[in-house]
């Protein structure tokens, strides 16, 4: 049986994980696996990706932190022990000098992309919150709350 025989006996159209724009004719096997695979490797990239940053900002966030209430637990134990209290505090004080500087760092590195992301998630709910309610599939509000 030839290939055109069989595309035309093919009465299930083949249907993509994700709804996207078909640029490519989807009735080869080949290039709708193809598709199907690109699709379904990409989508969990892009969702990593993005949630990986946020992820790593509060990684790194939270041993800042950490690490304040290390040296805050140091500071207080230092001050019940006077012996070699001088140079105690003079470590103390470096440790906070360097955690200050890290916490800048942070501060100035992750501005601009914290920004982007919430400029962009307000967008993206002022947008889908417009379609919610400007679609026409309900016309009564109480079959919209159901």
């Amino acid at each position: 049986m030839s290939r055109n025989v069989r595309k035309q006996n093919n009465s299930m159209g083949y249907q993509l994980p994700y709804r996207t724009l078909e640029i490519v004719d989807l009735s080869d096997t080949r290039i709708y696996a193809l598709n199907c695979a690109y699709q379904v490797m990409y989508v969990p990239c892009v969702v990593l990706g993005y949630v990986g940053f946020d992820c790593m900002f509060v990684n790194l966030s939270i041993q800042v932190i950490a690490q304040f209430a290390t040296l805050s637990y140091k500071v207080k134990t230092l001050l019940n022990n006077s012996a070699n209290y001088h140079e105690g505090m003079k470590k103390l004080i470096l440790r906070h000098y360097r955690l200050i500087r890290l916490t800048e760092e942070l501060e100035n590195n992750f501005n601009f992309p914290i920004m982007q992301q919430l400029m962009g998630s307000s967008m993206h709910i002022c947008i889908s919150g417009y379609y919610v309610l400007m679609s026409n599939t309900s016309t009564c509000p109480a079959e919209f709350i159901k």
